[in-house]
């Protein structure tokens, strides 16, 4: 959303056009009514003046003690470079950092095409404490901004939602980026635009090259078959259960009777594919636990249950979350279990999450987190 000031500042006219992939709403007379979607929205984001260095740094530094309480010991940063473009946000995690002690596992994701990350000289790397091998493609865009890419039109605006990109250049891009060694994280809500990126997933896959389990981020409105696929080529799928609850009424609006197969959980499991349970924090809510409640129950705000035939069990989701969380960074090998050899990340919580449910289940709290040993927050 932007006002009159900001029209004024960034210079934006009344008449001015839509980009290709992404547009300005209006008044029925023309006008701007202050909503920028998708291209748009990102271009407003680029131009607009970003804060101090400084007070991003420790803003960072604010989010990181926030996710110490609710025990997490690793975190991916989904798209350096969506918001004040990549070298700026790129140095400012490098200034992060660079200024030490910091307590927990990072792993990032450039918003960057395979072309782009060489001209900056960058290449994979992967780190127990700091990787970022992954480089991230926005295929379409969102279910409550009805730009999701579908095959079937929204229930109550119609139209079937917009890629991102033109089809051929998103797969040409998955394909340069696995080429070159990267993994590859894609953006992906609608069926349409899902079934694109995992083709070009089994197409990266066919190549020859090492498996580079590649994600499908979101993956709200899968196709039939899909889950099948995606494990035979040992891909990812990276869900964000609060949704349910934040849009919960939006989705049903939008998707009709589409919704008891959206953010599927129980069908990824059965398939043998890898479940991943993320927040996308702040689009979605950050603790892990409120994630696990919704994948439970499958709750929305309004008091609807959607797509009950989804739901799994707290054990599972908990699963997903940890030991998904690991397979995600490539971090299998070293953690999310408690067994000999592996490093000491862990968290003591107060309260069994597997004797709970509902908010109770979703106000666990770390008493104790600790991350290769070293206790790095510990209730007084």
């Amino acid at each position: 959303m932007f006002n009159t000031a900001a029209m004024r500042l960034l210079a934006i006219a009344e008449d001015a056009p839509d980009p290709e992939f992404g547009h300005f709403e209006r008044l029925p007379d023309g006008r701007l009514n202050g909503t920028a979607v998708e291209q748009a929205a990102e271009a407003i984001f680029r131009a607009a003046p970003a804060p101090a260095p400084h007070l991003l740094r420790q803003g960072i530094r604010d989010a990181i003690d926030d996710c110490l309480k609710l025990g997490l010991t690793a975190l991916t940063e989904a798209a350096v470079g969506f918001s004040i473009g990549h070298d700026r946000e790129d140095a400012i995690w490098n200034a992060v950092r660079a200024e030490g002690d910091l307590p927990l596992r990072m792993g990032f994701m450039a918003q960057l095409t395979a072309l782009e990350a060489a001209e900056r000289q960058l290449t994979p790397i992967f780190d127990r404490r700091w990787s970022r091998e992954t480089l991230k493609f926005f295929a379409d865009g969102i279910v409550g901004g009805r730009t999701s890419a579908l095959s079937e039109p929204f229930c109550d605006r119609g139209g079937t939602g917009t890629f991102m990109l033109p089809e051929s250049v998103l797969t040409e891009e998955i394909l340069a980026a696995h080429a070159a060694g990267w993994r590859v994280a894609v953006h992906a809500t609608g069926d349409r635009a899902i079934e694109r990126v995992a083709s070009a997933y089994e197409d990266a896959e066919a190549s020859g090259a090492a498996s580079r389990r590649h994600r499908i981020e979101h993956c709200f409105c899968p196709p039939p078959g899909l889950f099948e696929r995606l494990r035979k080529i040992d891909a990812l799928v990276v869900m964000q259960p609060s949704f349910l609850w934040r849009m919960g009424p939006s989705i049903v609006a939008g998707l009709g009777r589409r919704t008891e197969t959206a953010y599927p959980g129980r069908s990824v499991i059965e398939s043998g594919a890898r479940l991943v349970l993320s927040s996308d924090a702040p689009t979605g809510l950050l603790s892990p636990w409120e994630g696990v409640r919704s994948a439970v129950e499958r709750l929305s705000s309004d008091g609807t249950i959607l797509g009950e035939g989804e739901a799994i069990t707290v054990r599972e989701a908990i699963d997903a979350a940890i030991a998904g969380g690991a397979a995600a960074m490539r971090h299998e090998g070293f953690r999310g279990r408690l067994d000999t050899g592996f490093a000491a990340d862990l968290a003591v919580f107060d309260r069994d999450p597997f004797s709970l449910a509902g908010a109770e289940l979703a106000a666990t709290r770390a008493t104790l987190t600790m991350v290769d040993g070293k206790i790095v927050h510990h209730d007084a």
